[in-house]
């Protein structure tokens, strides 16, 4: 029975649980704050409307910062892996523990990422997939960059399947072929309207538009992060924009400082007396 290649110097030793890169923290919350940018920058922008104090309305996003900022270090925390001699161990989870076992012969892809500010802090992001797993069995975010490339080369030294001889059969229902099978193929309306979806950018596409009802929407994405009391709002109680009268003089005094659709002489326009 042959022993598994020794690990790499620039990896950690086997046996022990280690750490992601000690700024890994910064990229969750860079990614957090990339999904979340656009809610708090309507509670900084329209939180300021109306009679709330303006410290509170620059309070609420800050604090909902502050939080994101306490999630990630959490995250990094609670991160660990071990590398044994047949599989990774991830165990991940401040509240909930989670702890998966991913054997290298599972292991179909390695794929080290770098971004320009990867590439400022010299780390790299290590995604380990799987066959037939539709998200990646690990994310790694973010490890050295010589460790990410030891880590990938490690995998795919233990994980790599035994050769046949060239007078070996193939196996049968194996069907040898050179050429690449093609899984999913998108068109680039397709690249593009994924993209807005999964960056919140549908928000601003809407607004580019003068009759919001012409594009209405066909799908619902990303549910798994919908509010619990959504569902529940065309059941509650509706009243039109007058229905309280005693808001009626509050409402006759607002005004709005959107452009109209056409040219004007003065913008904006001089204050009413």
């Amino acid at each position: 029975m042959s022993l598994p290649p020794p690990l790499p110097p620039s990896l950690p030793s086997g046996g022990d649980e280690h750490r992601l890169h000690p700024w890994s923290w910064l990229f969750v919350l860079l990614m957090q704050l990339r999904h979340y940018f656009l809610p708090l920058v309507a509670l900084l922008v329209f939180g300021q409307r109306g009679d709330r104090d303006p410290m509170w309305a620059q309070l609420i996003p800050l604090t909902a910062i502050a939080a994101l900022v306490l999630v990630s270090v959490l995250q990094y925390l609670s991160y660990r892996y071990r590398i044994g001699n047949d599989a990774i161990t991830v165990r991940s989870g401040l509240l909930a523990r989670n702890r998966r076992e991913i054997p290298f012969a599972r292991i179909h892809n390695v794929e080290v990422r770098q971004n320009p500010l990867h590439r400022l802090f010299g780390v790299a992001e290590l995604r380990l997939e799987s066959a037939g797993g539709v998200r990646p069995e690990a994310e790694m975010r973010v490890l050295k960059l010589d460790q990410a490339l030891a880590l990938e080369h490690l995998v795919r030294q233990r994980g790599q399947a035994p050769q046949p001889t060239p007078g070996d059969a193939p196996a049968a229902g194996v069907v040898p072929s050179d050429d690449e099978q093609v899984l999913l193929r998108l068109s680039s309306w397709d690249v593009l309207r994924m993209g807005l979806l999964s960056n919140r950018g549908w928000a601003l596409a809407i607004a580019a538009f003068d009759d919001p009802t012409g594009i209405a929407p066909t799908i619902q994405w990303g549910v798994e992060a919908k509010l619990p009391y959504v569902d529940g709002i065309p059941k509650l109680p509706a009243e039109e924009t007058m229905g309280d009268v005693s808001s009626a003089p509050y409402l006759a005094e607002l005004v709005s400082y959107q452009h109209p659709d056409h040219d004007t002489d003065q913008w904006p326009p001089e204050e009413k007396p």
